[in-house]
């Protein structure tokens, strides 16, 4: 019996190819009889599973474990700077583990950032709280065009905390009251 395959090579060209003309699986691996790797026909690839893609993508990657599962990407092989996007039970992580900044990118460009101490800033790259006397969290919204605004939606109800260069706004689609309260208690109501 053969209890391993190695392939040496020393050129320019593939060391290794596999060329599935048919429509059967492309790779399967397994640990004992359990099946762990499959590229299946198409490209689709199955960790842990046969992958299973009800969303109609071209290429998809399906991670799955008995009690959770995990992509790791990690910077020179490190312990602690690394990211992580997982499922857990019910659930759902995207993890810095290292102390820096989570950054979301559209089009080349940060359109959204988590600082290491929690901060939110969309469309600022370093949100500033301090002018509120604190500087311990929150969200900043900024923009290019120096009109922001901070919607809060229900349904089709709409409330905007707005600004632009001529004025700021405190702004209700609804005709509804705009009740301001401290301590747990109405203060104002207009």
């Amino acid at each position: 019996s053969v209890d391993r395959l190695e392939v040496a090579a020393n050129n320019a060209t593939v060391g290794v190819a596999i060329t599935q003309s048919g429509t059967g699986d492309i790779l399967n691996l397994y640990d004992g009889s359990t099946e762990v790797f499959t590229v299946v026909d198409g490209g689709h690839i199955g960790v842990g599973k046969v992958p299973g893609d009800s969303n109609s993508f071209t290429k998809a990657l399906d991670v799955n474990g008995p009690s959770g599962s995990a992509v790791y990407v990690r910077t020179n092989a490190s312990n602690t700077n690394f990211g992580l996007v997982g499922h857990y039970g019910t659930t759902f992580y995207l993890r810095n583990q290292a102390n820096g900044r989570t950054q979301f990118d559209t089009n080349g460009i940060e359109r959204m950032r988590i600082t290491n101490d929690g901060k939110i800033g969309v469309g600022v790259g370093t949100p500033n709280f301090s002018s509120f006397g604190s500087n311990t969290g929150g969200l900043e919204i900024s923009d290019v065009n120096t009109n922001n605004a901070l919607l809060v939606q229900s349904g089709t109800n709409e409330f905007y905390f707005a600004n632009t260069s001529s004025a700021n706004y405190i702004w209700g689609d609804d005709n509804v009251p705009l009740i301001i309260a401290t301590n747990d208690t109405e203060k104002v109501r207009i």
